[in-house]
């Protein structure tokens, strides 16, 4: 959903290509959600069968995500991986749809093989957001995150001279990662006000914290 908020604020900016590019990731996510959940819910329910097929079609994607936070350390290493991985899914479904096949009789079969195309389909959203991403970045036109984080920091410093508490983001970390660890300092200040002399003080620099966060509908808590 983030993506499609981030993309719909895109367009009311008039950032089309940006607004295209979270467009097309937000409804690969989506594909991609759907077309695995109702895959699941089928195995489990016996309306398709177990069989190596569907089995590959399953653990490939699965191993994908073992691998996602590899790209917080060392980024080419993750990207070689997933193209790898994604290559070897691609294969599997392309070469194993015909054996998709349900004793429940050819509607059910058909609906087997369509969320295997669906789950394609969303694959292939997600290498193509990818790659306008990248052309995107290489004609500077891609979203300022760093502008993003920077703001979050210009807030938290603020915040440090009022309370005379150092909050310590740490600058090595990648965006994400320090988009999590203010996350976190905003969970800490909930579950322990006890820690500051003033809780009235707490509270106000709780809320500005969750207004800088909520200020980007994808960094909402």
């Amino acid at each position: 959903m983030g993506y499609l908020v981030g993309s719909y604020n895109s367009f009311v900016q008039g950032k089309r290509l940006q607004g295209i590019q979270k467009a097309i990731d937000g409804l690969g996510t989506l594909l991609h959600h759907l077309s695995t959940s109702l895959t699941l819910t089928c195995v489990m329910l016996h309306l398709f069968p177990r069989s190596r097929a569907i089995t590959a079609g399953c653990v490939v994607p699965i191993m994908q995500h073992m691998f996602a936070l590899l790209k917080y350390w060392n980024r080419t290493a993750f990207l070689v991986i997933e193209l790898m991985l994604e290559v070897w899914f691609e294969w599997e479904v392309l070469t194993n749809l015909n054996a998709f096949n349900s004793s429940y009789g050819m509607a059910i079969t058909r609906i087997g093989r369509s969320l295997a195309m669906s789950m394609l389909l969303a694959h292939w959203m997600y290498l193509s957001g990818s790659a306008l991403n990248m052309v995107l970045g290489v004609l500077g036109w891609a979203d300022d995150d760093e502008g993003e984080l920077q703001s979050m920091l210009s807030a938290s410093e603020i915040l440090d001279k009022e309370s005379g508490k150092i909050l310590g983001i740490p600058q090595q970390l990648s965006i994400q990662a320090q988009r999590v660890h203010v996350e976190a300092m905003v969970e800490a200040q909930v579950e322990q006000p006890a820690a500051m002399a003033d809780e009235a003080m707490v509270e106000a620099q709780v809320e500005q914290l969750r207004q800088v966060l909520n200020g980007d509908p994808a960094l909402q808590l």
